[in-house]
This record gives structure tokens, sequence and C-alpha cells, in this order.
């Protein structure tokens, strides 16, 4: 999806920022998980479905929202914004 979306002059630098911030967000988990696993070996597995349940909602408020704003984008314009923007780039002449 990011290679979709992101400038090509610009996407290195912001794929090499997202993954560091991945990196950065998922190493601390293997200490974690250690730490919850000395206390009780039930508790990683409570936290790994506490955080597939936070993903799965995170991953439907955005599906909402993307249909919200594509939505209201069609009543604009008549036309999908993802679409609109494709048929400016393909109408500009290539440099």
């Amino acid at each position: 999806m990011t290679v979709r979306t992101v400038d090509p002059k610009e996407r290195a630098r912001i794929q090499s920022i997202l993954y560091m911030g991945i990196i950065l967000l998922t190493s601390p988990f293997g200490w974690i998980g250690g730490v919850l696993s000395q206390a009780n070996k039930n508790l990683p597995f409570i936290l790994n479905i506490g955080l597939f349940v936070v993903g799965g909602l995170l991953a439907y408020l955005a599906g909402e929202a993307s249909q919200k704003r594509e939505r209201s984008g069609r009543a604009r314009n008549g036309i999908c914004p993802t679409i609109e923007k494709n048929m400016i780039r393909q109408s500009l002449p290539n440099k």
C-alpha cells in the first residue's frame, strides 16, 4: 500500500521511517512477554488476544473513516477522490 500511495522519489525515506517505527514499537514485546510469563504462563496469550482485538478495532475504525471520506468526496464532486487524482495524473504530460 505504501508503494502505491507514496511519491516514488520519497518512497525509500518514508518506508525506512515506517520500518524503524515498527521495530521500535515491537521490540519490547519479547521482554514484556517474558516478564508476563514469569508471573503467569497465560498472561502472554491474554496480552496477544487483547492486542489482536485492539488491532481489529483500529482496522475497522480506519475502514469506516475511509468509506465516510470516500462518500463525502463523491457527494462533493460526483466522483471518488482517488479516481479523480488518478485521472488528473494521467492527463498531465510526462516529463
